[in-house]
């Protein structure tokens, strides 16, 4: 019997988990591209914004910073709650201005299952 050599399986190693990686990535933006397509728009009310800020990598010393956005939407009489993180390089494209809790913006949800759910770019609307 042949010996598999130690490149060979660290080369598949790798191969499958890009492999992984592109179908994990392309669920995530099938889903986005449906709440995008399909998706009932709302409002909800921002609870809390925590900013998130934190180096990227020890030798390159960049940081990275985002928002993470709890906010709360009502659905047939049930509320819920979800947590989005909003990189701070891509804030304008989801609000025109700072926004801070008790702000309401605009999302859009699943019907079938409204935790699945995100921020709807470029709307914003205060109470």
């Amino acid at each position: 019997m042949k010996k598999i050599k130690t490149g060979y399986i660290l080369v598949a190693a790798i191969a499958l988990l890009l492999t992984l990686l592109y179908i994990s990535n392309s669920f995530q933006e099938s889903k986005n591209q449906e709440l995008m397509n399909n998706g009932i728009e709302t409002t909800a009310v921002i609870s809390k914004i925590a900013v998130n800020n934190y180096k990227a990598n020890e030798l390159e010393g960049r940081f990275i910073e985002n928002y993470v956005i709890t906010f709360n939407f009502m659905v047939d009489e049930q509320s819920y709650q979800s947590v989005r993180t909003i990189e701070k390089k891509d804030y304008k494209k989801y609000f025109d201005r700072v926004v801070k809790a008790k702000d309401t913006i605009r999302i859009l949800y699943d019907a079938s299952n409204p935790k699945n759910n995100k921020i709807k770019a470029l709307h914003l609307s205060v109470n």
